[in-house]
């Protein structure tokens, strides 16, 4: 499903905010949420359970041993903020207590996760946990932005379809671009060989490398050899917010659709 159009939330309205009229997402499926108080036609504190257990692969280091379907909801609050619904999510979601981290998995059946830190203590912006920790581990737990659970630099998944390609940085984005085009998530900024062998195999149209404003310096060079290697032409982008910060329309600016 994808982006529709912003509404009024009728809880802002109750509370005479949202003079604007435009805190409500809506979607094509007929999701909504407010971005401004989180409302939600329906209850996300107690999440969806599915009918049968996640598929995986066998391998017990693809998801953390503690993987449950029981997301608290400032995890989901912070997922849902970019864009996306409920309903888009939770077949991918779960949530890990002993590392306090939102997890969302990769594959049918799974073969690798990547999960978000996260942490109970709404009170305590996980933002600043990072930030203050930076990376070290605080009451037992790691406080790095992601970890992963098994090996996502060893195959390469795609997600949505369009004459375009688009590598991101990060899942979340990859998932909110694909909603446009083909993208390709790449869990940090490398191109990997996994990612060079999809390339290759994709038909000759353009690929966008959308990379952090930060690794300005070192990109194009980059992605002069990833063209070199894939034999399809390669655009460098860049943006000060991550993909999955910015509007549907703005993301069209940025790839060119």
């Amino acid at each position: 499903m994808k982006f529709s159009h912003y509404d009024a939330c009728p809880k802002c309205r109750e509370n005479g905010k949202d003079s604007r009229g435009d805190n409500l997402g809506i979607w094509s499926d007929g999701s909504m949420h407010c971005f401004a108080c989180g409302y939600h036609p329906f209850k996300i504190s107690n999440v969806w359970e599915p009918k049968e257990e996640i598929k995986h692969n066998g391998d017990e280091s693809v998801l953390p041993a503690d993987f449950s379907r029981d997301i608290p909801s400032h995890a989901w609050k912070w997922l849902l903020h970019y864009g996306l619904p409920y309903s888009y999510w939770r077949p991918y979601c779960g949530y890990s207590e002993n590392y306090q981290r939102l997890v969302v998995t990769i594959g049918e059946p799974v073969a690798f996760s990547i999960g978000r830190y996260l942490p109970r203590e709404t009170n305590d912006d996980p933002e600043e946990k990072v930030r203050r920790g930076k990376g070290s581990v605080l009451h037992g737990i790691n406080t790095r932005k992601w970890k992963a659970w098994g090996k996502p630099h060893e195959k390469a998944y795609s997600i949505g379809q369009g004459e375009i390609t688009v590598l991101t940085e990060d899942l979340i984005s990859a998932h909110k671009v694909g909603q446009l085009t083909e993208t390709i998530p790449l869990f940090g900024t490398q191109v990997h060989p996994c990612h060079i062998e999809m390339l290759r195999k994709g038909p000759r149209s353009p690929v966008v490398l959308w990379l952090d404003w930060d690794q300005w310096g070192s990109s194009q060079k980059a992605g002069n050899r990833l063209e070199s290697l894939i034999n399809r032409p390669v655009v460098v982008r860049h943006t000060k917010k991550d993909p999955k910060e910015l509007t549907f329309n703005e993301i069209k600016e940025v790839i060119k659709l």
